[in-house]
């Protein structure tokens, strides 16, 4: 007699692929009579066409929506997932890509809740779909119910959702000890934010290990919070602070500097398109000298291609120091080699 997860997977065995796909296209069509959606289902579509292209050779790890849907159809999707999975003991799904999906704060509202009832799913992403404040609120719920919601890796790129949202995020990730990858780009994150991250920065539970805020506002002011902030965090492996509008402000560097020494594993730390100038590259890498963890520092281009010589050559001693590991050793001399990136 086969034991309970033995069973599980001959279960599994027996659903082919594209049962799986037409079960999603059955659900679908259930699920948007169910929450009174008359109109055209393009999520449905979205699974015929998987079965018409003849790609429904293999189970899915992820699902893609790369267009603008209603806020409703997202619960559809939720659902319609859900159920398949759960009826045919499906937990291979992964990750789910919502790409200018236009859907808003009502839409992340439905994606929250439909993290609760699929709970293999450890990635996602949800770009450029005019997610406000709220939004983040939305998700901040669901990351705080850690014995339900599984996510490793949060994108949030290209959403609006401001120092307000920011805030709210940070409060709900600050319970989470699951999260490892986050990724705040172009969110239009003000000088607020570095105060307003400050909670999950400091948060002995959080296990972030890469934190990205390209492309938002913290200007000088608020990259001193964020820097203070981060004095307090030790789980941080890779940071991108890029275009965030800071000079090399003695008050900055200081703050930045201590950021960076206080944390051992933190190794890689995006900085470029800040005019931190010749005065603060220097001041960085005098005061960083001794600090033999950091193997990458991208600063930018725009300052005297001596100081950049100096830069490269702490980083390849860093590289070559003996406490490296073979890969940030060669990441190190990649980035060493003086040859900086242009934007």
């Amino acid at each position: 007699m086969p034991a309970k997860g033995d069973a599980k997977k001959d279960n599994k065995k027996q659903m082919k692929p594209k049962e799986f796909w037409e079960d999603l296209c059955k659900e679908s069509k259930a699920a948007a009579k169910e929450f009174g959606f008359r109109d055209r289902n393009p999520i449905l579509s979205m699974f015929e066409d998987v079965i018409e292209e003849k790609k429904d050779d293999d189970f899915p790890n992820q699902i893609i929506v790369p267009y603008e849907i209603e806020a409703c159809l997202v619960k559809v999707l939720c659902k319609s997932v859900s159920n398949v999975c759960t009826a045919g003991q499906y937990n291979d799904l992964r990750c789910l890509r919502f790409w200018n999906c236009a859907f808003g704060d009502i839409g992340v509202k439905y994606v929250a809740e439909g993290l609760l009832v699929l709970p293999s799913v450890t990635k996602l992403e949800i770009i450029d779909c005019l997610v406000g404040p709220q939004g983040a609120g939305y998700m901040a719920e669901t990351l705080r119910k850690i014995s339900s919601c599984n996510l490793k890796l949060l994108k949030l790129d290209h959403n609006a959702i401001g120092s307000q949202g920011a805030a709210l995020l940070a409060k709900g990730i600050s319970y989470n000890s699951k999260l490892t990858f986050l990724s705040l780009n172009y969110c239009s994150i003000d000088k607020f934010g570095g105060d307003a991250l400050s909670v999950m920065l400091k948060s002995p539970e959080v296990q972030v290990k890469t934190l990205n805020l390209e492309g938002n506002d913290l200007g000088s002011a608020g990259m001193v919070d964020f820097a203070v902030a981060c004095m307090s965090n030790s789980s941080l492996n890779k940071l991108n602070i890029s275009l965030n509008n800071f000079g090399g402000e003695v008050p900055v560097m200081q703050a930045l500097c201590s950021a960076f020494r206080s944390n051992p594993n933190l190794t890689d730390i995006n900085m470029d398109g800040n005019l931190i100038g010749d005065d603060g590259l220097k001041f960085l890498i005098e005061n960083l000298h001794d600090c033999k963890h950091i193997a990458c520092l991208d600063v930018t281009p725009f300052v005297n291609p001596q100081h950049l010589t100096m830069l490269g050559d702490w980083l390849v001693s860093n590289a070559s120091s003996g406490d490296k590991s073979k890969k940030g050793s060669k990441k190190g001399g990649k980035k060493a080699g003086g040859k900086k990136k242009k934007k």
